[in-house]
């Protein structure tokens, strides 16, 4: 393996174009592989994204954005770009596993209900809300989302100031969270 300083050397070597990739490949993969099989705990999986992302690096010239300063500054590049694309990998399959999960907990036997009625009882519930509402919260609610005034206009046609008009707001938002809570 090489030392501290050829590290740097052959960073620079391949930032200048006189350097072998291919060398660089070599002395860092293992130890990317490492990372990113301790962060994944899935080697075939880790062994992927390494690729990958050393294929990205030579394609994209990736190699030259790393700072070429530090033993210790290369490998902490590395490592960042690493981790972060096993986050990011982690994160597709959590999502893939929750639709899969979702797609396969609806049986074929289920019949997904009337769009048109689904639409018409939801209006009905938040109407009902609304108007359990303070009349002022009410009327500054349905001013904002049913009508769809700014704060200013609502200020002005009901002679409050625009402070008053965004707590009432805050207040209406709360209030038809715990009321929609109950009648759902």
């Amino acid at each position: 393996m090489a030392d501290v300083c050829n590290e740097v050397a052959l960073l620079l070597h391949l930032q200048q174009g006189t350097g072998d990739y291919d060398t660089f490949y070599r002395f860092y993969r293992k130890w990317l592989l490492i990372a990113a099989t301790a962060i994944l705990q899935q080697e075939q999986e880790a062994e992927e994204l390494v690729q990958e992302y050393f294929i990205d690096c030579w394609e994209r010239q990736l190699y030259l954005r790393i700072p070429a300063i530090s033993r210790d500054a290369i490998r902490n590049y590395l490592f960042i770009s690493i981790r972060n694309r096993c986050l990011n990998r982690m994160a597709v399959n959590d999502t893939r596993r929750r639709r899969l999960a979702m797609l396969t907990g609806l049986q074929d036997e289920h019949q997904l209900p009337d769009p048109v009625l689904e639409t018409r009882e939801l209006r009905q519930t938040l109407e009902d809300a609304i108007n359990m509402l303070p009349l002022r919260q009410g009327t500054v609610f349905r001013s904002a989302y049913q009508l769809d005034k700014s704060r200013r206009e609502i200020a002005i046609e009901m002679n409050i100031s625009e402070k008053t008009v965004k707590k009432q707001m805050q207040l209406a938002l709360k209030n038809l969270r715990g009321l929609l809570r109950h009648l759902y």
